[in-house]
């Protein structure tokens, strides 16, 4: 189960960083990967190939950085949602260096509370501290990105079902303690 839930966030995170030539192809393996562990983010995933599908590359780029880099309410620096400009956040990209070199996932152009390090860093702990940093922190910011996200923007279903995956995931244990 461990390898697929790996598999899994490792393809969201590739769909989710700037759009390259394979996004296509990394979108598809998304969709392979999600079917088994989440059929209803699969689902949205295959909506956002729909809406997508046919779009050029260039179109797609730009739709990608109006998205999520021209706009703060929608970053996926995850650290920038939940602290903003706060020291606290500084401590944040620390810890997450420090889990990415652990789990020895190499870094790239993104900060480390971007999600796709995230994901990747998420994938990869032991259940409970998995439990803790999803309910404490990526479920938290992922609502709030999705709520900056217009519905009409394909990258609205994309962004839910990474939510969706983490709420069926970890979600629970959320209304427990709303409750």
């Amino acid at each position: 189960m461990k390898e697929l839930q790996i598999n899994a966030y490792d393809a969201l995170a590739r769909i989710l960083t700037y759009p390259t030539p394979d996004f296509s192809s990394r979108v598809d393996d998304c969709c392979d990967a999600l079917r088994t562990i989440s059929p209803e983010s699969s689902v949205l995933v295959s909506e956002f190939i729909g809406q997508v599908g046919g779009m050029p590359l260039e179109d797609l780029e730009e739709l990608y950085v109006k998205t999520f880099d021209m706009n703060p309410a929608t970053t996926l620096d995850l650290g920038w949602q939940l602290f903003g400009e706060e020291y606290n956040r500084g401590l944040f990209l620390v810890k997450l260096r420090t889990l990415m070199q652990t789990y020895e996932l190499g870094e790239s152009s993104e900060l480390p509370d971007h999600l796709t390090h995230v994901l990747a860093v998420l994938a990869r702990m032991d259940e409970e501290t998995a439990l803790d940093f999803a309910t404490a922190c990526i479920i938290p910011a992922l609502r709030k990105v999705l709520e900056g996200v217009p519905a009409e923007n394909p990258y609205h279903g994309l962004v839910e079902a990474v939510l969706k995956l983490l709420e069926s995931r970890y979600g629970a244990v959320l209304e427990e303690v709303s409750q």
